[in-house]
């Protein structure tokens, strides 16, 4: 089975590995991510190189504010999470907001939040 298939993962804290199949982490209290629905996945149109877009994953996103003075867009860092109310939601520092968002759009994956820890999260907008 492949990656883009799955529909979850979990990171093993003691091996410092991700998990895709066979998950033996999970009795161990381990995070377990779920796989963005392929119908939000297919929305946002960014290449994940196969792997699938999944929550926890670091991205890079271009937001076009219609409020804001400028029309350039804003470019942001943030990471895939779901809301309470089991929304797919792009978690920026300052906010968060909906992945179907016409407005928004995921332009790169970076990584993750288990994987690649030297990632700087710090809010910013520019």
């Amino acid at each position: 089975m492949s990656n883009s298939t799955k529909m979850y993962r979990c990171w093993d804290f003691g091996e410092h590995k991700m998990y895709y199949e066979d998950c033996p982490c999970k009795c161990r209290n381990a995070p377990t991510m779920w796989r963005v629905p392929l119908e939000v996945e297919a929305a946002i149109e960014v290449e994940t190189e196969g792997r699938g877009l999944w929550e926890g994953d670091i991205c890079e996103a271009e937001y076009r504010c219609l409020v804001c003075d400028d029309s350039e867009p804003h470019n942001l860092i943030g990471t895939i999470d779901r809301n309470s109310n089991g929304l797919w939601m792009f978690d920026y520092g300052h906010g968060s907001m909906s992945l179907d968002d016409e407005d928004l759009t995921i332009t790169k994956v970076l990584g993750n939040l288990y994987e690649n820890t030297e990632i700087d999260l710090s809010p910013t907008l520019n």
